[in-house]
């Protein structure tokens, strides 16, 4: 017995030696034929642990930990890494269940309730994040005003309980009065209602805090409309763009906010400039957009969803949610509005189910789609109601306004069979300078180049035109710049395919009071205007913005 610790000791003493020297796979042999031998080691498993974790094999990882927390169950940076390791893989569910158990250990442990709450977001429980937060609260968390806005965040975002959120606001700042992301957060909430006064406010208060705060001065250039560059704002936004220390993820946002600037004050060529340069900054943190790839996801599309593919489903629910849907930028918040503002529709935003569904249950997509079947389609459905209806119980409509629906109405119309679907539309140029002239989400990496913004576009058309061969009728297009033109008519003919009579109130939607999510919140509160439509005559002598027209004057000849 002697000999073999001496024996396992200095093994474990040469595979220490073998890390110094950066030879970590003969390291890890000699700690793996260890834990062989000596199953139940802690100290083994603690090592083997760290090899697997340094080569990325995290499903071996987790299975060594699984073993430390059965060995040792009262030691916390076990679960941690545990979790950490689950929440790599976007295991939100595995994730939990290790707070779980952590909690079943010490359940007095406001960091765990923290954590758990964290997580079961992610894992879309969104009671139960509530839930978990509130017990973090009860048992005196530190820095209690994280907590709330976190709180706030989830009745904001996912809940859509703007007045709880509101709530949980104030009082994250009556935890700390000078809590920069509880107030930037608060005017984001009196943006969106359309409350201008009351958001300046609370970011005002933000630059008396911190004058340099570059997200901030950006917000409140989308707020200002401005008709002269000699704003003193302006020049601190220059000198923190130009600056080495300025984050890239700030300098980005002030990019965009800048050009939207100089756009206002008909400075067209500066104005290019800076979204130019914003533009180029974020490509560089992009995966490329390939335009072969995304050519292929669409032709694999349409050929998966075919009239024999919807036919297996053509009774799944009864159910008729409105889904609005397009490219980014093409008038989807602004329908909405309209609709809305009907008695007998109310807006549901952008909704993730449909894409979170696909991303947790459908992927590949869509070739994992041919393991659906009626079943399982109706409880999709049944959900996608249920979370639908929760804030709209008594709605004759309600919309889902997510723009890249457009990808799934193959999907949509199998769970749904008499689901209305709007597809928006609007001038190419003006559309594909739209989305270059907003900072979207980075998974959109298709726009920050006019061409590939163009490209995407072309495919986009040719989806709907499948879908329009599918559906025929069941689908309706509302172009965006005919409805500039002639709002009263484009309305009521959208209202016909609805179903619905007409109601004047759809004239006045900027009068709405609801919250607004869109790069364009201020536009949406006022009454319809022509500037939008033609934008793209601004930045016509732009080298870019020529290549785009002469890619669109080709593709419609």
């Amino acid at each position: 017995m002697t000999a073999q610790i001496k024996n396992k000791h200095e093994l474990i003493d040469l595979a220490r030696r073998h890390i110094q020297e950066g030879a970590i796979m003969q390291a890890f042999k000699i700690y793996y034929d260890l834990h062989v031998s000596y199953p139940e080691s802690e100290e083994i498993l603690v090592e083997l642990t760290g090899l697997n974790l340094h080569l990325e094999n995290i499903d071996h990882a987790i299975d060594n930990l699984n073993k430390l927390v059965r060995i040792n169950p009262f030691k916390k940076a076990y679960y941690d890494q545990l979790a950490n390791c689950h929440a790599r893989l976007g295991n939100w569910s595995e994730t939990c269940d290790v707070f779980h158990a952590l909690l079943l250990q010490r359940p007095k442990s406001p960091d765990a309730h923290f954590n758990l709450a964290f997580y079961s977001r992610k894992n879309a429980d969104f009671q139960k994040s509530l839930d978990s937060y509130q017990r973090a609260l009860d048992l005196k968390i530190a820095r209690p005003e994280e907590v709330y806005v976190n709180m706030a965040v989830i009745c904001s975002e996912d809940l859509q309980d703007y007045a709880q959120a509101r709530a949980y606001l104030e009082d994250a700042l009556a935890a700390n009065p000078v809590y920069v992301p509880a107030l930037y957060n608060l005017a984001n909430y009196y943006e969106d209602l359309g409350h201008k006064d009351n958001s300046i406010k609370c970011f005002q208060k933000i630059l008396d805090l911190q004058p340099a705060n570059a997200k901030t001065l950006a917000r409140m250039a989308y707020i200002n409309k401005y008709k002269s560059c000699d704003d003193g704002s302006i020049e601190k936004m220059h000198a923190l763009f130009d600056s080495t220390e300025t984050l890239m993820v700030d300098k980005i946002d002030l990019g965009f906010a800048l050009g939207k600037i100089y756009d206002d004050c008909e400075k067209f060529d500066k104005a290019f400039d800076f979204y130019r340069r914003a533009n180029e900054l974020e490509k560089n943190s992009l995966s490329t957009y390939s335009h072969t790839d995304y050519e292929s996801f669409v032709a694999a599309i349409i050929e998966f969803f075919d009239e024999n593919w919807i036919a297996r489903f053509d009774n799944v629910s009864k159910d008729t949610p409105v889904f609005i849907c397009g490219m980014f930028r093409s008038g989807s918040t602004l329908i909405e509005q309209i609709l809305a503002s009907h008695p007998e529709v109310s807006a549901g935003g952008e909704k993730e189910y449909i894409l979170k569904l696909v991303e947790n249950n459908i992927s590949p997509f869509p070739s994992a789609a041919k393991n659906l079947n009626r079943s399982t389609l109706r409880q999709y459905a049944k959900s996608y109601i249920e979370n639908a209806t929760a804030r709209h119980p008594d709605a004759r409509y309600i919309t889902d306004k997510r723009p890249d629906n457009l990808i799934f109405i193959g999907l949509i119309k199998a769970m749904f069979p008499h689901a209305r679907i709007i597809f928006t539309e609007r001038n190419a140029l003006d559309n594909c300078l739209s989305v270059y002239f907003t900072r979207l989400q980075k998974r959109m990496n298709y726009a920050n180049n006019l061409e590939d913004i163009y490209h995407h576009y072309q495919q986009h058309s040719r989806l709907k035109k499948h879908w329009h061969a599918l559906f025929k009728d069941a689908l309706y297009t509302v172009n965006y710049d005919e409805l500039i033109v002639s709002p009263r008519d484009e309305i009521s003919k959208m209202l016909d395919y609805l179903g619905l009579p007409w109601h004047d109130n759809c004239l006045q939607f900027e009068k709405l009071d609801n919250p607004v999510r869109t790069a364009s919140a201020w536009q949406i509160r006022q009454p319809l205007y022509a500037s939008s439509s033609g934008r793209w005559k601004n930045y016509q002598e732009q080298a870019a913005v020529k290549n785009l027209h002469k890619l669109v004057n080709q593709q419609s000849q």
